[in-house]
Protein backbone atom coordinates (compact mmCIF):
# COMPACT_ATOMS: atom_id res chain seq x y z
CA UNK A 1 0.00 0.00 0.00
CA UNK A 2 2.65 2.49 1.08
CA UNK A 3 4.55 1.74 -2.24
CA UNK A 4 1.13 2.68 -4.18
CA UNK A 5 1.17 5.65 -2.26
CA UNK A 6 4.22 6.92 -2.91
CA UNK A 7 5.00 10.75 -1.68
CA UNK A 8 1.13 11.19 -1.55
CA UNK A 9 -0.87 11.83 1.67
CA UNK A 10 -4.10 9.94 2.92
CA UNK A 11 -6.88 12.31 3.64
CA UNK A 12 -9.43 12.41 5.93
CA UNK A 13 -12.40 14.55 5.92
CA UNK A 14 -15.59 14.98 7.57
CA UNK A 15 -17.41 17.32 9.55
CA UNK A 16 -16.12 18.30 13.40
CA UNK A 17 -16.80 14.78 15.73
CA UNK A 18 -16.74 12.56 13.14
CA UNK A 19 -13.04 10.85 14.31
CA UNK A 20 -10.57 12.00 12.16
CA UNK A 21 -7.97 12.64 14.72
CA UNK A 22 -8.83 8.74 16.76
CA UNK A 23 -8.86 7.04 13.00
CA UNK A 24 -6.33 9.18 11.44
CA UNK A 25 -3.79 8.31 14.43
CA UNK A 26 -4.58 4.33 14.25
CA UNK A 27 -3.95 4.52 10.66
CA UNK A 28 -0.83 6.35 10.75
CA UNK A 29 0.28 3.88 13.55
CA UNK A 30 -0.67 0.74 11.23
CA UNK A 31 1.30 2.34 7.92
CA UNK A 32 4.11 3.16 10.23
CA UNK A 33 3.73 7.08 8.88
CA UNK A 34 3.37 10.54 10.62
CA UNK A 35 -0.22 11.96 11.06
CA UNK A 36 -0.79 15.37 10.80
CA UNK A 37 -3.61 17.50 12.02
CA UNK A 38 -4.64 20.10 9.95
CA UNK A 39 -6.53 22.24 12.98
CA UNK A 40 -3.12 21.56 14.87
CA UNK A 41 -0.86 23.00 12.53
CA UNK A 42 -3.32 26.34 11.67
CA UNK A 43 -3.09 26.91 15.24
CA UNK A 44 0.33 26.55 15.29
CA UNK A 45 0.50 29.13 12.02
CA UNK A 46 -1.47 31.67 13.52
CA UNK A 47 -0.14 31.47 17.03
CA UNK A 48 -3.84 31.02 18.41
CA UNK A 49 -6.43 28.82 18.92
CA UNK A 50 -9.03 28.26 16.57
CA UNK A 51 -11.98 29.22 18.58
CA UNK A 52 -10.19 33.00 18.71
CA UNK A 53 -9.40 32.77 14.36
CA UNK A 54 -13.27 32.99 14.36
CA UNK A 55 -13.72 35.48 17.00
CA UNK A 56 -11.20 37.93 15.94
CA UNK A 57 -10.59 37.32 12.84
CA UNK A 58 -13.65 35.76 10.99
CA UNK A 59 -14.53 32.39 9.08
CA UNK A 60 -13.43 34.57 5.88
CA UNK A 61 -9.57 34.62 6.88
CA UNK A 62 -9.88 30.88 8.91
CA UNK A 63 -10.47 29.62 5.97
CA UNK A 64 -7.90 31.32 3.91
CA UNK A 65 -5.49 30.03 6.17
CA UNK A 66 -6.52 26.65 6.18
CA UNK A 67 -6.32 26.66 2.43
CA UNK A 68 -2.05 28.04 2.99
CA UNK A 69 -2.02 25.10 5.83
CA UNK A 70 -3.26 22.34 3.61
CA UNK A 71 -1.38 23.25 0.99
CA UNK A 72 1.76 22.80 2.60
CA UNK A 73 1.13 19.80 4.39
CA UNK A 74 0.61 18.56 1.46
CA UNK A 75 4.01 18.46 0.22
CA UNK A 76 5.03 16.47 3.51
CA UNK A 77 3.90 12.78 2.28
CA UNK A 78 3.40 10.14 2.86
CA UNK A 79 1.49 11.17 5.75
CA UNK A 80 -2.38 10.91 6.96
CA UNK A 81 -3.53 14.14 7.28
CA UNK A 82 -6.93 15.37 9.04
CA UNK A 83 -8.77 17.39 7.29
CA UNK A 84 -12.13 19.61 7.55
CA UNK A 85 -14.88 19.24 5.57
CA UNK A 86 -15.40 22.96 5.21
CA UNK A 87 -11.18 23.04 4.19
CA UNK A 88 -12.92 20.28 1.33
CA UNK A 89 -14.93 23.20 0.57
CA UNK A 90 -12.96 25.22 -0.88
CA UNK A 91 -12.27 24.48 -4.49
CA UNK A 92 -8.40 25.22 -4.98
CA UNK A 93 -8.06 23.03 -1.74
CA UNK A 94 -9.68 20.68 -3.15
CA UNK A 95 -8.07 20.13 -6.21
CA UNK A 96 -4.77 19.99 -4.14
CA UNK A 97 -5.75 17.46 -2.37
CA UNK A 98 -7.17 15.87 -5.16
CA UNK A 99 -3.46 16.31 -6.99
CA UNK A 100 -1.34 15.15 -4.31
CA UNK A 101 -3.12 13.15 -1.97
CA UNK A 102 -6.12 9.94 -1.66
CA UNK A 103 -9.20 11.55 0.09
CA UNK A 104 -11.67 9.86 2.53
CA UNK A 105 -14.70 11.29 3.68
CA UNK A 106 -15.71 10.27 7.15
CA UNK A 107 -19.18 10.54 8.16
CA UNK A 108 -21.43 9.81 11.20
CA UNK A 109 -24.43 7.62 10.49
CA UNK A 110 -26.95 10.76 10.77
CA UNK A 111 -30.13 8.93 9.80
CA UNK A 112 -29.23 6.62 12.68
CA UNK A 113 -28.56 9.90 15.58
CA UNK A 114 -31.38 11.51 14.54
CA UNK A 115 -34.16 8.54 15.10
CA UNK A 116 -32.31 8.24 18.23
CA UNK A 117 -32.78 11.79 19.10
CA UNK A 118 -36.54 11.52 18.06
CA UNK A 119 -37.27 8.59 20.44
CA UNK A 120 -36.36 11.12 23.34
CA UNK A 121 -38.93 13.74 21.59
CA UNK A 122 -40.38 14.61 25.58
CA UNK A 123 -36.73 15.64 26.72
CA UNK A 124 -35.36 17.45 23.96
CA UNK A 125 -38.33 17.76 21.36
CA UNK A 126 -38.04 16.62 17.65
CA UNK A 127 -35.87 17.42 14.14
CA UNK A 128 -36.78 16.94 10.59
CA UNK A 129 -33.33 15.68 8.79
CA UNK A 130 -32.95 18.82 7.15
CA UNK A 131 -32.71 21.11 10.61
CA UNK A 132 -30.66 17.66 12.45
CA UNK A 133 -28.11 18.22 9.24
CA UNK A 134 -27.68 21.37 9.90
CA UNK A 135 -27.07 20.86 13.61
CA UNK A 136 -24.11 18.48 12.86
CA UNK A 137 -23.00 20.49 10.58
CA UNK A 138 -22.34 23.27 12.53
CA UNK A 139 -21.23 21.48 15.65
CA UNK A 140 -17.74 21.63 17.42
CA UNK A 141 -18.01 17.72 18.33
CA UNK A 142 -20.28 15.31 17.56
CA UNK A 143 -19.85 11.61 19.04
CA UNK A 144 -21.40 8.62 18.92
CA UNK A 145 -20.22 5.07 20.46
CA UNK A 146 -19.35 2.66 18.24
CA UNK A 147 -22.64 0.17 19.17
CA UNK A 148 -24.31 3.58 17.60
CA UNK A 149 -26.03 3.62 21.06
CA UNK A 150 -25.47 7.19 22.60
CA UNK A 151 -24.19 9.96 21.19
CA UNK A 152 -23.33 13.40 22.07
CA UNK A 153 -23.78 17.05 20.12
CA UNK A 154 -21.94 20.00 21.39
CA UNK A 155 -21.78 23.83 19.52
CA UNK A 156 -19.13 26.36 20.05
CA UNK A 157 -18.45 29.32 17.98
CA UNK A 158 -21.98 29.07 15.80
CA UNK A 159 -25.59 27.39 16.35
CA UNK A 160 -28.82 27.21 14.77
CA UNK A 161 -30.91 30.52 14.11
CA UNK A 162 -33.66 28.55 16.13
CA UNK A 163 -31.47 27.68 18.96
CA UNK A 164 -32.72 29.74 22.53
CA UNK A 165 -31.07 27.84 24.76
CA UNK A 166 -27.69 28.42 23.32
CA UNK A 167 -28.80 31.99 22.21
CA UNK A 168 -29.42 32.66 26.17
CA UNK A 169 -25.56 31.44 26.92
CA UNK A 170 -24.32 33.88 24.18
CA UNK A 171 -25.78 36.48 25.38
CA UNK A 172 -23.69 36.01 28.51
CA UNK A 173 -20.41 34.40 27.51
CA UNK A 174 -18.17 35.16 24.52
CA UNK A 175 -17.10 31.47 24.40
CA UNK A 176 -17.68 28.63 25.45
CA UNK A 177 -18.87 25.21 24.45
CA UNK A 178 -22.63 24.00 24.63
CA UNK A 179 -24.19 20.42 25.17
CA UNK A 180 -27.00 20.76 22.65
CA UNK A 181 -27.91 17.13 23.35
CA UNK A 182 -26.87 13.63 24.84
CA UNK A 183 -28.67 10.60 24.14
CA UNK A 184 -28.16 7.28 25.31
CA UNK A 185 -30.45 4.05 24.11
CA UNK A 186 -33.07 3.35 27.04
CA UNK A 187 -31.44 -0.40 26.75
CA UNK A 188 -28.06 0.78 27.36
CA UNK A 189 -28.33 2.98 30.06
CA UNK A 190 -26.54 2.89 33.85
CA UNK A 191 -23.38 1.28 31.55
CA UNK A 192 -21.39 4.99 32.18
CA UNK A 193 -21.55 5.97 28.11
CA UNK A 194 -23.25 9.49 28.73
CA UNK A 195 -19.95 9.80 31.48
CA UNK A 196 -17.42 8.91 28.75
CA UNK A 197 -19.38 11.16 26.23
CA UNK A 198 -19.25 14.36 28.39
CA UNK A 199 -15.23 13.24 29.30
CA UNK A 200 -14.44 13.34 25.61
CA UNK A 201 -16.27 16.52 24.80
CA UNK A 202 -14.21 18.20 28.31
CA UNK A 203 -10.66 16.82 27.03
CA UNK A 204 -11.72 18.25 23.78
CA UNK A 205 -13.04 21.58 24.73
CA UNK A 206 -9.82 22.18 26.74
CA UNK A 207 -7.81 21.66 23.81
CA UNK A 208 -9.64 23.07 21.90
CA UNK A 209 -8.43 26.30 24.51
CA UNK A 210 -12.32 26.23 25.85
CA UNK A 211 -12.29 27.82 29.44
CA UNK A 212 -16.09 27.08 30.41
CA UNK A 213 -18.86 23.67 28.84
CA UNK A 214 -22.67 25.08 29.11
CA UNK A 215 -26.13 23.31 29.25
CA UNK A 216 -29.66 23.34 30.35
CA UNK A 217 -31.73 20.83 32.38
CA UNK A 218 -35.27 20.54 32.47
CA UNK A 219 -36.58 21.50 35.55
CA UNK A 220 -40.17 21.55 35.23
CA UNK A 221 -40.65 18.38 34.22
CA UNK A 222 -38.12 17.46 36.25
CA UNK A 223 -35.63 15.66 35.49
CA UNK A 224 -33.73 14.26 38.82
CA UNK A 225 -31.30 12.24 37.01
CA UNK A 226 -29.88 14.21 34.68
CA UNK A 227 -29.61 16.91 37.41
CA UNK A 228 -27.76 14.31 39.75
CA UNK A 229 -25.34 13.54 36.59
CA UNK A 230 -24.42 16.92 36.31
CA UNK A 231 -23.98 18.11 39.80
CA UNK A 232 -21.18 15.03 39.69
CA UNK A 233 -19.29 16.81 37.12
CA UNK A 234 -19.23 20.19 39.09
CA UNK A 235 -21.75 21.97 37.23
CA UNK A 236 -23.60 24.74 38.74
CA UNK A 237 -26.32 26.48 37.95
CA UNK A 238 -26.49 30.23 36.90
CA UNK A 239 -30.30 31.00 35.91
CA UNK A 240 -33.59 29.81 34.59
CA UNK A 241 -35.71 30.28 31.69
CA UNK A 242 -39.59 29.43 30.84
CA UNK A 243 -39.99 28.20 27.28
CA UNK A 244 -43.53 28.95 26.35
CA UNK A 245 -43.06 27.60 23.04
CA UNK A 246 -41.80 23.86 24.51
CA UNK A 247 -43.84 24.29 27.86
CA UNK A 248 -41.17 23.46 30.46
CA UNK A 249 -38.86 25.37 32.26
CA UNK A 250 -35.27 24.50 32.38
CA UNK A 251 -32.01 25.42 34.93
CA UNK A 252 -29.02 26.94 33.08
CA UNK A 253 -25.78 25.41 33.81
CA UNK A 254 -21.87 25.71 33.64
CA UNK A 255 -18.79 23.99 34.53
CA UNK A 256 -15.51 25.89 34.39
CA UNK A 257 -12.57 24.13 32.65
CA UNK A 258 -9.05 24.41 33.73
CA UNK A 259 -6.53 24.97 30.84
CA UNK A 260 -4.40 22.36 29.48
Amino acid sequence: MLAALGSRSIVLVGMMGVGKSSIGRRLATRLGIPFVDADTEIEKAAGMSITDIFAHRGEADFRSGEARVIARLLDGGPQVLAAGGGAFMNEGTREAICAKGVSIWLQADLDVLLALSNAHEREIGTFTRAAFEELVSMSFRTRMTRARDAFLVALADRAPEVAPNYHWFADRFDHFVYIDRVVVAATSRKRGLATLLYRDLIDAARRAGHGRLCCEVNSDPPNPASDAFHATFGFEEIGRAHLTDRGKTVRYLTLTLPPV
